[in-house]
Parts: structure tokens; sequence; C-alpha cells
């Protein structure tokens, strides 16, 4: 209103000479006299007019005087008068239809009295329509002779409230205009010509703002707080004048809606004042503001019981950088948001329905945690917790949100209108991120729709962190279930850190200690600085313990020189010292683990380039330690053709369980498509009937008993759930490509975005720990490290462990999962790097690690053979 009281006004001065000969002077006009001579239709005063000498006389030796006077002389606007600052003497603003109210009730046709006159010649009694002013004007002023005139005051009265009076008969007139009712015009300027003005004298800076407060009351009085000051402008102005002890404001005989100042009334005062800023700016007058002008000043405003309540969450929530007022602020904005969203009305919002609100919010500020994600960080701070950018961004229906207070037929809160709309900017913005994201964006933004406003009650009541409702442990192991496990946003908030699981083993190009999962952060009160000094200490702990057996290397070139270059400088690896048929070195490489061509490698092997494979075989047949075994598989490509050209080398095949079919994509069933059958050339130290055969326990299924066999049958492709996954970014600068294919919707809809190394990946660690096992292998040089399934296989049997990388990202990301593997062992009693003081450390600070660590046996594969068109 105060944009269009403005633009109102102007047509009413300019309109208002034409339509109205009464008002032809318009300010100039005197005020309507008492007379005897009036003519029947004639306008006539029925109070004494205002008159200069009399004004002179009064404010002289009474420093008031009142006086009927015109609506045009009186200013809408703020002013300054004795050095008060502009926020003092302003007059706020109301929503249109709060306005319009009060012109229903005082400035409308339907608002008139009907006064028995004697008029005309013949003087008989008859009824006359007459409309009223509600209530005196207070003017204020420093100086008497800004008064003392003769009235035609050009809006220059400055009225120190009840502007919204003022504003009421501007709006009235308007109406009355740009309808063309002339009886309505008439009457409102009859009206507006026998305002009762009351002229105050305020030479100190505390007369103002009693005046206000008198002003506002005398409103009140009328039975109509809608326009009247809140109980926040009541406690900006009670701190103008000073008042700091109950006494105090009992001395100045303050009243707010007719009370008389109290110890309830001091105690609010004082709890919303800690909330103001001293010029009644600040986030929260302004988020108050916003609530009034949509749902009047009833709902929280003029109800000071609620403002306590209000005060006291905000300081309990207060914590870090997030000050009482801030979240005071936020948790208007969270009324406000409710209302909109219809979670009640204005008649339901009671104190009960605001408990109910304020302990949803509170629970929001003290229990939800930060996105595990931080490039979302600033949409959640900046938009979803922000109540007005939250409903205008996803939560506002294509429909217009229905008056205040309206309800159906039983008396509850209207249902909403489409929302498509806002559903559609939800998933365009899902989209730019992966499907751990989308999940939290779609519960906070349910959250702060007030969805789960009776859940958050309930786990607020429960006594119980969130972070103990979601831990899986005690369900794990039989103990009793927390209390709040089976409430809805409970269950919702499993499902959120599952997704962000299934993406826990996307682990990033950075030798930094790995960032907290979302679970892990919830239940944490340690500063940030201080946790994250320890987890860094930790993690650096781990990487010592890691590299007493798995390191890592970047050879200048895969040529065989320079491979062998690599292979001298390894240290321990090339240090080997074993005994045949007891401790053997093996040296390794997979066409499977070296790079990936096409649009669609999830769907297609990718063969190594051919001169970078024949130097990896030269190599590997080079080698002629005494203990040594080299083994080259095909990566199911028949590419190790050179190896067996060797003597003491020979054939060993792997069988695949199952149809092998793509990680990702649609697949179609081609007969004898299936690439189950693996080969690998195996180069042996010696003579093979100087090497001692040893029992087979795994990888069974064709009877194999002992290492005589060379077949593996039965192995499982490696699960897509044990692949260790990588940003596609990273994965491009790893394989020196300028992008990498962006996974198809089936693989997004389980991990999101992040990918595997080599999509045709397919040995199993099950499958390396058998080799190591069954060839008492106790060093690797792994010449493809690939996905680090060879050097996890070798951690778990203690064995030293040296992998050469495709570059120095590569390298980085392995050490990482080789870290990640190391944390799992040393809390493994009987493992090679257990430790117990180091094993409790790891627990506390990595918990979600050693969980993502564990197998995902609940999880189903993709199916084990792909469907037929038409079957």
């Amino acid at each position: 209103m105060t944009k269009i009281i403005p633009w109102a006004r102007a047509p009413v001065r300019k309109e208002l000479p034409l339509k109205c000969t009464a008002a032809k002077a318009m300010h100039k006009t005197p005020p309507l006299a008492i007379s005897s001579e009036v003519k029947e239709k004639d306008m006539s005063g029925y109070k004494a007019p205002w008159d200069e000498e009399t004004c002179k006389t009064s404010m002289k030796v009474n420093g008031l005087y009142e006086a009927s006077g015109l609506a045009l002389w009186l200013r809408t606007s703020a002013f300054r008068v004795a050095n008060t600052p502009d926020w003092e003497t302003a007059p706020g603003d109301v929503g249109m239809e709060t306005l319009g109210k009060f012109v229903d009730t005082f400035f409308s046709k339907d608002s008139v009295m009907k006064a028995s006159v004697q008029r005309g010649a013949k003087r008989s009694r008859t009824g006359k329509d007459r409309m009223l002013w509600p209530i005196e004007m207070i003017v204020v002023t420093d100086t008497s002779s800004h008064v003392e005139k003769d009235g035609g005051f050009d809006a220059s009265l400055n009225l120190v409230g009840c502007h919204f009076v003022l504003w009421a008969w501007y709006y009235a007139l308007f109406q009355a205009l740009q309808k063309a009712d002339k009886e309505w015009i008439e009457l409102l300027w009859e009206c507006g010509s026998t305002v009762t003005i009351q002229v105050r004298l305020c030479t100190s800076e505390k007369d103002v703002p009693i005046a206000r407060i008198q002003a506002s009351e005398k409103l009140k009085a009328i039975g109509d707080s809608s326009l009247s000051d809140t109980f926040v402008t009541f406690c900006l102005l009670c701190q103008k004048l000073g008042v700091e002890q109950l006494s105090h404001g009992i001395s100045l005989k303050l009243k707010f809606n007719g009370s008389a100042y109290n110890s309830s009334m001091h105690k609010a005062c004082i709890n919303v004042l800690s909330l103001m800023e001293p010029n009644g700016q600040g986030a929260f007058h302004e988020a108050m503001q916003r609530l009034e002008l949509v749902w009047g000043r009833d709902v929280l405003s003029n109800a000071y019981s609620k403002l306590v309540r209000l005060t006291s969450i905000a300081k309990g929530a207060a914590q870090g950088d997030r000050t009482p007022l801030q979240i005071a602020a936020w948790l208007v904005d969270m009324l406000h948001l409710s209302l909109l969203c219809r979670q009640t009305t204005v008649t339901k919002a009671t104190e009960v329905f605001l408990d109910k609100v304020f302990d949803l919010a509170k629970s929001l500020v003290k229990t939800l945690p930060e996105m595990e994600s931080q490039s979302c960080l600033a949409l959640i701070q900046d938009t979803i917790f922000n109540p007005m950018k939250c409903w205008e961004d996803f939560l506002k229906p294509t429909e217009e949100v229905p008056a205040k207070g309206a309800e159906d037929e039983d008396g509850e809160a209207a249902e909403h209108g489409d929302s498509a709309a806002s559903e559609t900017a939800l998933a365009t913005l899902k989209a730019k991120y992966n499907r751990a994201t989308g999940c939290l964006l779609d519960l906070l933004v349910a959250l702060m729709s007030g969805q789960y406003g009776d859940d958050l009650r309930e786990i607020s009541q429960c006594g119980e962190p969130v972070a103990k409702m979601l831990q899986p442990t005690a369900r794990d192991a039989g103990e009793e279930a927390s209390e709040g496990a089976s409430i809805a946003l409970v269950v919702q908030l499993c499902e959120v850190v599952k997704a962000f699981d299934s993406s826990s083993k996307s682990v990033s190009v950075k030798s930094t200690a790995p960032a907290p999962s979302l679970m892990s952060t919830l239940n944490q009160t340690q500063p940030v600085e201080e946790l994250t000094a320890e987890r860094e200490r930790v993690w650096k702990l781990v990487q010592g313990e890691r590299r007493k057996f798995a390191t890592f290397s970047v050879p200048k070139s895969f040529k065989q020189e320079s491979l062998l270059g690599s292979f001298r400088a390894c240290g321990k690896a090339y240090g080997h010292s074993g005994t045949l048929n007891s401790s053997h070195r093996l040296i390794c490489a997979s066409a499977d683990l070296l790079c990936e061509t096409g649009d669609e490698p999830w769907m297609a092997q990718s063969k190594p380039d051919a001169v970078m494979w024949k130097g990896i075989a030269d190599f590997c047949a080079s080698t002629t330690g005494p203990t040594d075994f080299a083994m080259v598989f095909d990566g199911r490509m028949r590419e190790e053709e050179s190896l067996l050209s060797q003597s003491q080398s020979e054939e060993m095949c792997l069988l695949y369980s199952g149809g092998c079919v793509a990680r990702a994509g649609r697949m179609r069933r081609i007969p004898l498509a299936a690439r189950k059958l693996e080969t690998a050339a195996v180069h042996f130290p010696t003579q093979r009937a100087r090497v001692k055969t040893s029992k087979r326990e795994n990888f069974t299924s064709c009877g194999e008993a002992t290492t005589f066999q060379g077949s593996y049958s039965g192995v499982q492709f490696r699960s897509s759930y044990e692949l260790p996954l990588m940003a596609l970014d990273e994965k491009a600068r790893v394989l020196g490509c300028a992008a990498s294919p962006a996974p198809p919707d089936d693989w997004q809809d389980r991990f999101g975005n992040s990918v595997p190394l080599f999509w045709q990946e397919s040995k199993p660690i099950s499958f390396y720990n058998a080799i190591l096992d069954e060839y008492k292998i106790a060093t690797v040089f792994d010449v493809t490290a690939g996905t680090g399934a060879m050097m996890e296989a070798s951690l778990t049997r203690g064995v030293i462990y040296h992998g050469l990388c495709l570059n120095k990202e590569h390298q980085q990301w392995l050490q990482a999962i080789a870290d990640r593997a190391a944390c799992g062992l040393i809390t493994l009693e009987g493992s090679t790097l257990f430790s117990e003081a180091l094993a409790a450390d790891v627990k506390k600070f990595f918990p979600d690690i050693l969980e993502g660590l564990a197998p995902k046996t609940d999880l189903e594969e993709a199916p084990l053979e792909p469907d037929s068109p038409g079957e």
C-alpha cells in the first residue's frame, strides 16, 4: 500500500474538484461550519471548525488544540519533528485486503448513519445520510507557528499515527471516482471536511512516541486493531522512551490493546527488542512485515505471548554463526510459508499451531546436516531454506492463493491448485545433480512445505537425536530399535542416506581425508576445525600403514624398457626374495584395465593400443626370477598370444557365470554374443614339473580340485557395487580424453553420475584372492593397476604390492582407494594391518567408510541374461 496510496492519491486530488462542486477549492476549502441557515441538501458541520486565533491561544496556554478540519490537510507519509528518526513516525504498511475491510466498515455507503434533521423552508424533520470520521486524528508539531493559520494546509499537518485511516479515505474516494458515484463522493467529502484534528506541541523526543501510542490505542478503541500499531512497533516506542523497568512503563501510563502496562507486557517487550535493531529494521522486522501484508497483524504481530514463545525458541536454537535474530526471522517466514502451503488457516494459527511450526524449525536448525555435496550448499541455504524463495521457486501453485482464512465446507484449509509448474522447476534443478543429491532436495522441499510437520514434532518428543534413529547398528545386532525409527520422516531420511551410500564408493582424486558422510554429520558436536584436523591426523596414519604394503608409480611409457625401469625402482616389490613353492612373486597385467573407446563403452570392450599392449606383454615375458610368475589376462578380448609363445608358459581360462551383460544400457540377446570366457597366459618361473600343485577351494563349478586344472569356473562378473566409482571429469583426466560419456539412465538411477573407470572390468577381488592363495604369492608387481582389485586382494592377504598407473591423477585415485581399503583392515582383528589404537580412531572418524566397505549382499545386480525382444 505504500506504493499504491501515493498512486491513488494523485488522481483523487486531480479528479475530485471536477466531480464534486463543494471540493472545488480542495485544501483551501473551509471546514464545514455549524449553521442554522443550512439548506435541505447542503453539507453541514457538527463541531467547531478550525479557527486561527483560537488555535494560537490554545497552543500557547495548553500546548494542545482540537477542532474540525479537512482530511486533505493531513500528511500521508513519514515526517521529521523534534529530531525524531523517520521510523518513529513512518506509517508502515498494510495489505489491500485489510484496508478494503476498513473501507467497507467506515467509508462505504453501507456504513452511513441516518441523522434526523430539520432543514429547508418548511423546517420539517427528515432523515439524512451521514458518514462519520471514525476517530480523532492526532497531529504533532515542535513549533506552534506551523499550525497557527486559518486552515488551508496542503497535506502539511504531521500525523503521528493512524495513517491508514487517512489511506482508507483516499482509497474509498478513488473507488467512488472510478465508479462515478456522485452520492458516495459527496458523502466522503462531507466526512473528510469534518475531521476532528488534535494538534499536540512536542518539544522533547519522548513526546512523539507517547502521542503515537495514544493514537494507536484510539484506533483500537473503535474495535479494529488491524490498522493500529503492532506490538513490535509498541516495543520500539518503549525503547525510545527508555522504558527499562516495569515501574517506568506504568508511570508513563502506557497501554497496548486497551491493557495497562504490566509485567507480562514488559517481559514480552524485552524479548522482542532483543531481536530488533535500534532503528527498527533488520531481517526479523522485514519478515514480520511480509507476514502482516498477506495475513494481517492479528496472526502474530499483535500477540505478544506468541512473540515471547518465538524469542525463546530462537535463542534456544541459535548456534554457530546463526544468531537468534536470524533464526527468529526464519521462523516467522516458516509460519508465512505454512499458511501459504495450506498447512493451516489464519483462524487456526493459534499458539498451539505456532508451537508445531517453531518446533519443526528448531528441529531443522539443530538436527538436519549440511549436504555432502558442496556444489549445492548455496542453493540449500539461499533458496530452499529461505521460506519466501522456496515458496516462489518450488511450492507456489499455478493458481492464485485463496484469500486468507479461506476454508472448505468442513472447515479445513483448501487444497493446492495445480503445482505442475513448481514440480517442473524442482525437476529441472535436480537434473543438475546426482541421484543422491536429488533425493535430499526432494526431502528438504517437502520439509519446507510442512509435509512432515507432525513427524518433526514427534521426533522432538522422542528425546533421541535423529542420528540415533537412523543408525542401522541396533537392527543389525538384534537390539531394540530406536523409538523414532518408524516415523515417516525418519524412514525418508534413511532412504536419502541409502542414496548417498550408493554413491559412497565414488572416490575423488584427492589425498586429503574424505569428507564425512551425511549420516555421520548428524550427530556431530565437535567444532568443524577441530574435527577436520583430527580426521586429517588419523588419515595420515592410515596412509602410513597402507604404504607398508601397497605403493604406486607412473612409468614414463609402457614400452618394455620403461616398464623395466619402473620395476627396478619400485622398492620392496623389486627386492623380493622368495623360495619356490612357498613364496612367489607375481607380475600381472589385464587388457581390460588400460583404456576405453567409443560413445557407449559399457556396451562393448575397448581393445588396448597394440604397441602399448605388446610392450606390456614383452615385459611380462622377460621376467625370469627364480620365483616369478607372470600372468597376462586378455580381458575377454584374446590379447595374450605373445606370452604363450614363450617357454614355460601355459594357458589359464576363466568361465564367468551368467551372461556377462552390460553394466548399463539396453543389451539385446543375440546368439553366441556373450563374452563369458577369459583367458590368461601364465609364465612359470621354472619347469612346471618343479612347481607343486595346490588345493583349489573356489571357482570349482566344473570339478576343479587342484591347480592341476587351469580353469576357473563359476567366476562371478565383478559387481557394480564392488567397483570404486569416480566423477566423469576426473575419469576423463585419468584416461586422457576430452570428455567421458555420461552413463545411461538406468545406471544413474542406482549410482548417479559417478562411473567406473573401466566399464568392462570383469575379474572380482575374490578371484585375485584365489590366485594369491593358490600360487603362494608374497609380492605383486601389477603393470595395469586398473581400479585396484588386485591391490585390495593383496592388502587382504598381507602381500607386498606395487601398481603402475596411467598418470598422476590415476595414481592419486588408486592411493585413495587403497587408503579406504586399509581403513577396513586396520579395524579387522587378525589382519596384517590391525592396530587396536588406530582402529579405535578409524571407527570414530571414518565409520561411513567402514560401512561402505561392507559387502552389499542385499542389493540386486543386473539380470544374469538380458531379455530378448518378443519374449
